[in-house]
């Protein structure tokens, strides 16, 4: 520990001259007559008779004899004391005579052991030795460091007294000065300056001082800092906000950022090493992930390889699977258990929060089969170098995007199950909380301010925002712009109206504020509207916050920034939400923080929010632009239709007709083509749907289609949707008699209605312009179509066999072929394929006609 501490030591700048240095004394080797003394006084006892008393003529005589020793132990007691308590300088003489002559040498030439020696570990060996003298051994302590140079006595207890030890030999004026630079820096950053805060910072500064043997700020280095015992959270906390003060005085350099470094210190046991390898080479090469994602796809690549090695050991290289192994390994993780093939420390972790051997659940599922799919497909799409091998490009026999989906079971519970939507009513006790929370509503001890809480509470019930993008929300992501429309009767803004008592009296015109949204998974940066009552919060907390944190680098932009929510150079975490939010609103509010659904989270939290916007009539569309999504399939998770408004929606209209909704395809139209497309709905996994059918207000199919050829989904659907050559159209039609026992709430008259439905044949196509869905198509519309003998009815006939033999192979993955289903499956494909050849043959004879 002293070897390195005198390396660091050595590279610091020494510009401060002790009060005592040894070159002020006497230090030429003892004479007989000082050994002689020393002699005497170390055999002197204060119980012996005549000369060997320690009270005795003798006894003065020695310690006469040697007074150019005792000088600069008098000069270090005075030092400390001044004048004060002299009688206890006699302790000193005592000890560190009889200890000169125990070592057979004046102090000067003391090791530092012997002076260790003599100190003792603890206070109590030392008084243990020598008996109790006050003062005593705080002297020797000092002696040890001004005269013999030992600068670290961290091992002799000397942290107790380095503060008054840091004003005994720099001087308490100058050290007091070095500790306010400090404070100054720290109170920029938002900590306090309360007595304990200063007398903490004081002692450690001290300490540092005292080891460096020099009291500016200047000479502490990283080497120094580095050695310090930081063990404590009191500890560990001041080092930190030394640092952070130094780092901001420009004493040390800013903090290193590494933001693409991954740790490659993975545990390769139980699988093939080729395979790790590989894993490992896509790593070092992959930068479209942040390092925690890179870092979490690795651990389940890895797992992956146990389970090669275990149920396909001949499989080494990702260039060796197959599609076959792939849909093998697809089914066989639907069964897996947490921690099945994971790494010991892996295993271990789950032990603790008792997890292992439990299923594994459909978001781990999918995050293993998403982790495989961006393996393979970048292996695919770019060379990598395993083993340090020339690069290449691997070739398989599948497309890893089609082959890792996520079961269509799995699915189906991703959309039930996450997230969970937050009673309406306990949303609304919890938005209240959050506008009225109060101090005493804030925990015991927290170093946040209730400003700081109010503005992030408020962010999180009105934004819709997840957890993790309020805590990536810039210092300037407020951006307010007036609305000067907005005027009143006599021409004249409209008064603001705001939340605080004392501004109403202010006659501003209303504002229109936007909060920019940071770049996520989905879209970059983009803005969205915000409450004016939010903003004022997110204003308030921006005067208070402290202004001389330092930038911190955002992981997912890769770059540095000032974050809204920073404190003491820290930015608050994703998990403070869930921790620490919630619990005080829910307090606040009187609701629990638990539901039937759970426990409330942030992510609940968005799901309310846009749920509640949904049922005030916000379109899907609409809200998949302020949630930040790319389309409208995955905001269905979030914002539920809630069956009783759809029903009361559709009653509103009136009690015999409802609104449909649809769009005139401006292309088709100006080809003099059927033009009309009535939106449907949206399908199980939020795709739109719509129908061909220009008099679709005529099928009796229309709450429950039947897909026939008219039938408009996949990418026709969204781009029908999403394209610009389009003109939106309503109509309102007569209900059908399903639909008004839907709304009349008569479910026997609809379960009746739908099983008559079953009869009713689906409409058949008019035109075959108008076929949409080959598939859809009954056999006497193949036959009408295979009579067109046309290249146009050829090709649908060809699509149609196409859709249906892809059918029959996903029919047989799950059925027996004795299955009636498969066998009327397998007797329209051949029914097609007959007409195929015979529509191919009419169609020269129709042309040479």
């Amino acid at each position: 520990m002293r070897s390195n501490f005198s390396r660091a030591l050595a590279a610091s700048v020494m510009t401060w001259q002790m009060p005592i240095v040894p070159e002020d004394y006497d230090r030429s080797p003892l004479t007989d007559a000082e050994r002689r003394a020393l002699e005497h006084l170390g055999n002197a006892r204060g119980f012996a008779r005549g000369a060997m008393n320690t009270a005795s003529r003798g006894s003065f005589a020695a310690r006469s004899a040697l007074a150019r020793l005792d000088q600069p132990l008098t000069d270090i007691f005075r030092l400390r004391h001044q004048d004060r308590n002299q009688r206890r300088l006699t302790s000193v003489y005592f000890v560190m005579h009889r200890e000169m002559y125990r070592y057979g040498k004046m102090f000067w030439d003391w090791s530092a052991d012997e002076w260790m020696g003599t100190l003792c570990p603890t206070s109590a060996m030392f008084d243990a030795t020598w008996g109790r003298m006050t003062g005593c051994r705080i002297t020797i302590m000092d002696a040890a460091y001004l005269l013999a140079g030992i600068s670290d006595l961290r091992p002799v207890e000397f942290v107790l007294h380095v503060a008054e030890a840091a004003n005994t030999y720099f001087g308490a004026d100058l050290i007091t000065q070095q500790c306010k630079r400090v404070l100054d820096a720290l109170i920029g950053k938002g900590y306090r300056d309360s007595p304990s805060t200063v007398r903490v910072l004081r002692q450690y500064l001290s300490l540092l001082f005292v080891l460096n043997r020099s009291p500016y700020l200047e000479d502490l280095s990283e080497e120094l800092l580095a050695l310090m015992d930081a063990e404590g959270e009191t500890r560990r906390w001041t080092k930190r906000k030394i640092t952070l003060g130094l780092q901001h005085l420009g004493i040390l350099p800013p903090e290193s950022m590494e933001p693409f470094a991954v740790t490659e210190t993975f545990d390769s046991t139980g699988m093939d090493q080729e395979w790790y390898a590989w894993c490992l080479a896509w790593l070092r090469q992959e930068v479209d992930l942040t390092p925690r994602v890179r870092k979490n796809y690795m651990s389940r690549l890895l797992a992956v390889g146990r389970w090669l090695h275990t149920h396909a050991p001949d499989i080494c290289t990702p260039e060796q699977w197959t599609e076959d192994l792939a849909l093998r390994f697809r089914s066989d993780l639907c069964s897996w258990t947490n921690g099945q093939y994971g790494s010991k420390r892996g295993q271990w972790c789950l032990q603790t929060k008792d997890m292992l051997g439990k299923p594994l659940q459909a978001h781990g599922l999918v995050h293993y089969l998403k982790a495989l799919n961006h393996l393979f497909s970048d292996l695919t799409r770019r060379p990598h170098s395993p083993h340090g091998e020339p690069a290449r490009r691997i070739r398989l026999d599948f497309v890893p995007g089609e082959v890792f989906t996520t079961p269509d079971h799995v699915r189906k519970i991703l959309d039930i199950a996450s997230p969970r939507d937050i009673d309406l009513q306990v949303w609304s006790k919890l938005t209240i909380a959050a506008a009225t929370l109060a101090q005493s509503d804030l925990p015991p001890g927290t170093r946040y301010s209730l400003t700081f809480y109010r503005a992030l509470s408020l962010v999180w019930v009105t934004s819709a925002r997840r957890p993790n993008e309020i805590a990536r929300l810039r210092l300037h992501c407020l951006r307010e712009d007036w609305e000067p429309t907005m005027l009143g009767e006599e021409g004249l803004p409209v008064e603001r109206v705001t939340m605080n008592a004392d501004r109403e009296a202010e006659h501003t015109p209303p504002k229109i504020s936007y909060l920019q949204i940071p770049a996520g998974k989905n879209r970059g940066p983009f803005w969205i509207w915000l409450p004016d009552y939010t903003a004022d919060a997110i204003n308030a907390w921006k005067h208070e916050r402290p202004p001389q944190q330092r930038k911190l680098l955002d992981r997912k932009d890769r770059e540095e920034v000032d974050y809204l929510f920073c404190f003491q150079d820290l930015r608050v975490g994703a998990s403070f939400i869930n921790n620490s939010v919630i619990p005080v609103l829910c307090k606040r509010a009187g609701v629990s923080i638990e539901d039937a659904k759970g426990k409330i989270t942030g992510h609940r939290g968005r799901s309310a929010r846009l749920t509640l916007l949904r049922k005030n009539g916000v379109s899907l569309d609409d809200l998949a632009e302020y949630a930040g999504h790319g389309d409208t399939r995955t905001i269905r998770r979030y914002a539920r239709q809630d069956p009783i408004q759809l029903h009361r929606t559709i009653q509103a209209a009136d009690d015999m007709s409802r609104i449909i909704e649809g769009v005139i395809d401006m292309q088709a139209a100006a080809q003099g083509l059927p033009a009309l497309r009535w939106f449907i709905g949206y399908d199980a996994d939020g795709e739109p749907m719509f129908c061909g059918n220009q008099v679709y207000v005529t099928c009796e199919h229309r709450l429950d289609c039947k897909r026939c050829g008219m039938f408009i989904g996949g990418e026709k659907a969204r781009l029908l949707q999403e394209g610009e050559q389009i003109l939106p159209v309503t109509s309102k039609v007569p209900m059908t008699p399903l639909e008004k026992c839907v709304v009349e709430g008569d479910q026997e008259g609809a379960a009746t209605y739908r099983a008559a439905l079953h009869e009713v044949p689906a409409p058949e196509t008019p035109d075959i312009r108008l076929i949409f869905n080959p598939e859809g198509l009954s056999n006497t519309e193949l036959e009408q179509l295979a009579e067109l003998a046309s290249a146009e009815a050829l090709e649908k006939l060809h699509q149609a066999l196409d859709a249906h033999e892809k059918k029959l192979a996903d029919m047989q993955r799950h059925k027996t072929g004795r299955n009636a289903l498969v066998n009327a499956q397998k007797k329209r494909i051949r029914l097609i394929q007959d007409l195929i050849p015979r529509s191919a043959q009419r169609q020269p004879k129709r042309e040479d006609g």
